[in-house]
């Protein structure tokens, strides 16, 4: 099956790679025995492979885009023309417009520093989003940390950044946006619930 890569994300030693089908699906590309791929993977965003892989069972909701690559073949590269949001919208690949909380089925939760998340009190279809917001995101740095910002109202909204591309200043309101759920995680903390946390994984067409 063809896909398009739309995202690379770093976790630990590892490569987060997102794409979408030609039939309009999410879907995260593990390597053949269920990891992440290695840091040296050529896989690429914008780049099209023709993939064979299996879906990966067991995986906890929301995290159900998981796919074992077993064969792939790279096809070609998008040329600098083609926009990922002409394309996506051909596939029918579905896009939230507008408010940052309704992202995920309304199901995200926010920390009193305004990181989202969800947690077992509220699980959404899927790990994954596509979005254009309705306001400019700015960048915000803190302690080596990335984050771009979304203010509605008096209310400030901290998106962690975890693309590998080089941050800009400003995400334009209306530019095409990939979202998207962190694994399940506690910090090591019994006492504390699992939680996923929301992260901005790229941004297309500017």
């Amino acid at each position: 099956m063809k896909v398009l890569i739309v995202a690379k994300t770093k976790m630990s030693d590892r490569i987060c790679v997102g794409a979408i089908t030609i039939e309009g699906k999410f879907i995260r590309l593990l390597t053949n025995d269920g990891n992440n791929q290695p840091e040296g993977t050529k896989y690429a965003v914008r780049q099209v492979w023709d993939l064979e892989f299996d879906k990966k069972i067991g995986t906890k909701p929301p995290h159900i885009e998981d796919v074992l690559v077993r064969h792939k073949i790279y096809k070609r590269t998008l040329a600098k023309e083609e926009r990922i949001i002409d394309i996506i919208s051909k596939l029918n690949t579905p896009i939230v417009e507008g408010n940052l909380c309704i992202a995920f089925d309304n199901k995200l939760k926010w920390t009193q520093k305004g990181s989202g998340y969800i947690n077992n009190e509220g699980i959404p279809a899927h790990s994954v989003c596509f979005w254009k917001p309705d306001k400019d995101l700015i960048l915000e740095k803190e302690n080596e940390k990335v984050y771009y910002v979304y203010k509605n109202s008096n209310y400030f909204y901290h998106i962690r950044y975890k693309g590998l591309e080089e941050e800009i200043e400003l995400i334009p309101n209306g530019t095409l946006i990939r979202l998207s759920l962190a694994r399940w995680w506690n910090n090591d903390d019994s006492d504390r619930e699992d939680r996923c946390y929301l992260q901005l994984s790229g941004w297309y067409d500017l």
